[in-house]
């Protein structure tokens, strides 16, 4: 049993996804692996009114456990978008997939409130919560400081590459993205002018699809599957893009259908 119980040793909530604010000195309770003191076992059988007995941590521990139930508290057993979207992309690098893929994965999972302009920001940070990515604030100053040393000041978006790998290198955990922010950052703060990079096309192969079906809202799959094929992707890319789109037209043409339904059913 998991219980998240608050700074004054009063139980909140249990189930097996209760979530502590540890900067508001909340804590989980497991009692199935629990490390706390007796003398904390018996502080929160004391605030929530709980009457518990033995004489061993372990008799004391069962009976908390058992009293717990008494209390009704609201249960958690399911997890929270933030968790859902963190075992996506844990399990994503887990098994070596690219960003692609796991943005894919999190929007096919049709999580409530989940639009998909929040989808690069929702992954991010679920990127950097895990561990597999290392927070900006960090790349730009690490990035600053080997900028300044090597007296930084480029003249072609060649030299901005090179450095960037450097940081990527230098900066555990970083990426190229991250890289040329802190590069940018960098360029602001000293006034040095930022060469441009080559025309390319913009964002993820995710964003430039996305970007494709908004100006062609009346195209078909097969259409789709030409345009990538223009952009010399290999078949397995083309089928999962494809997919995304059928499977966003019959999302669509079922929520189109209902109001129909509804009016259909209001003139019988």
């Amino acid at each position: 049993m998991k219980v998240l119980v608050n700074e004054s040793f009063k139980a909140m909530r249990v189930g097996e996804f209760v979530k502590a604010a540890k900067d508001a000195g909340e804590f989980i309770l497991d009692t199935t692996n629990c490390d706390y003191a007796v003398a904390t076992l018996k502080e929160i059988a004391e605030e929530n009114n709980l009457k518990i007995k033995g004489k061993t941590k372990a008799e004391i521990l069962a009976s908390l456990e058992a009293a717990l139930p008494s209390l009704k508290l609201p249960e958690q057993n399911k997890m929270g978008q933030t968790e859902q979207i963190q075992k996506i992309v844990d399990d994503g690098v887990a098994a070596g997939h690219d960003d692609d893929t796991m943005l894919i994965t999190i929007f096919s999972a049709k999580l409530e409130g989940v639009k998909f302009s929040m989808l690069n920001k929702l992954f991010n940070a679920a990127m950097e919560a895990g561990g597999h990515r290392v927070a900006l604030k960090k790349v730009k100053e690490e990035g600053r400081s080997m900028l300044v040393e090597a007296e930084f000041d480029p003249e072609n978006y060649e030299q901005v590459t090179e450095m960037a790998a450097n940081i990527v290198r230098a900066v555990d955990g970083a990426d190229t993205v991250q890289a040329i922010k802190a590069i940018k950052a960098y360029c602001k703060e000293f006034d040095f002018e930022m060469p441009k990079a080559p025309k390319v096309p913009k964002g993820t192969l995710l964003e430039r699809v996305y970007g494709w079906i908004k100006k062609n809202p009346t195209a078909e799959t097969a259409d789709l599957a030409e345009w990538l094929e223009d952009q010399k992707k290999g078949e397995k890319i083309i089928a999962r893009y494809v997919s995304l789109m059928q499977f966003a037209q019959d999302f669509a043409a079922i929520a189109n259908a209902a109001p129909e339904e509804a009016e259909e059913e209001e003139a019988a």
